[in-house]
């Protein structure tokens, strides 16, 4: 029996994130509170993003927080450990998202991380009108893959830079299909060509968009216009964030960092669920599709020494290069 404000969870699936992995490795600044006895006994569980479904509430409950069983919700609260199959939770600790009928399990499972870091950085930094062009790297990345869908559903055009590959150009028509109005290879931004291009587009780059750090930052930046807006929200280069002085002193760049936990712990539930419902409307009129994901299934049957190598094996070693197929945990029966 459940007490009052509980809520018994089913879990449907969760993301890998390579933040799930930082955690666990113990380098990412959120961290799960040891001083509860129930995670000083038994540890904590992984996994910060994740969809699951009501499946019991405890009294007045569906009164007081409006869950009911059948509800899809999200966390509200970092470090909740998405990677079990159930859980017992405060009825204040999840949010109930709209169950479109178009809305697959996958799409709300992964939906408060990479489209919304998207969306905010889109959003927030710059007044973009339509027409605007933004330029990003990393752009086959998932973040990226949002960010073009969402520019071409509000009206933006996009320079994407992608790491030089021999099949450059089925990537590049890939990224076309979502949306993309421009693709190249890292190795071509400093060539003349490239300049020539940018001088020549309809509009200036307001903003950039910079997962990578290192050199490929200054880079990038030699493309904004001036008094662009650079923010960075990732370092799949593992280097510092390398920009010019001249950057700063001829260009007047505004340089900024985004990473969308904090935007969460900032604003208020009400804030975060408005930004959901706007994506998931964004699935539903089909603006937008999910990149590629590769689901591990974890069944009730299956012997848990099964489970644990599969799940080692969809983490280690963690997979967080651009481009890359995403790993969701997927529970069934």
């Amino acid at each position: 029996m459940l007490t009052a404000n509980k809520v018994l969870l089913k879990f449907l699936a969760a993301p890998i994130n390579p933040s799930d992995i930082n955690q666990i490795q113990g380098v990412y600044p959120l961290r799960p509170d040891f001083s509860k006895p129930q995670q000083s006994e038994h540890g904590a569980t992984a996994g910060n993003e994740g969809l699951a479904e009501v499946v019991d509430v405890g009294p007045s409950t569906d009164q007081r927080f409006g869950l009911q069983c059948g509800d899809w919700v999200l966390p509200v609260v970092p470090c909740f450990g998405t990677w079990r199959t159930h859980a017992v939770v405060e009825a204040d600790h999840v949010i109930k998202i709209p169950r479109l009928p178009s809305l697959t399990v996958l799409q709300a499972a992964t939906l408060a991380v990479n489209p919304c870091t998207a969306y905010r950085m889109l959003r927030d930094f710059v007044q973009l009108e339509k027409g605007d062009y933004i330029i990003q790297n990393a752009a086959n990345s998932a973040v990226g893959q949002y960010v073009i869908q969402m520019a071409k559903a509000w009206g933006y055009r996009t320079v994407n830079v992608v790491r030089s590959r021999p099949q450059f150009e089925v990537l590049a028509q890939q990224l076309k299909d979502l949306g993309a109005d421009i693709v190249v290879q890292d190795s071509e931004l400093s060539k003349a060509e490239t300049k020539d291009m940018v001088a020549s587009l309809e509009a200036p780059i307001k903003l950039g968009l910079n997962a990578v750090g290192g050199r490929a930052t200054a880079a990038l930046s030699r493309h904004l216009a001036d008094g662009a807006t650079l923010v960075t929200y990732g370092g799949m280069g593992r280097e510092p964030v390398t920009l010019s002085t001249s950057a700063f002193v001829f260009q007047s760049l505004h340089a900024a960092g985004f990473w969308v936990s904090r935007w969460y712990s900032e604003h208020p539930v009400d804030d975060r669920v408005a930004m959901w419902r706007q994506v998931i409307e964004m699935y539903d009129r089909k603006q937008m599709s999910l990149p590629q994901l590769a689901t591990v299934t974890w069944r009730r049957s299956t012997p848990l020494a099964e489970l644990r190598e599969k799940v080692l094996d969809a983490v280690d070693p963690p997979d967080s290069r651009p481009g890359q197929a995403k790993k969701v945990l997927l529970f069934e029966g």
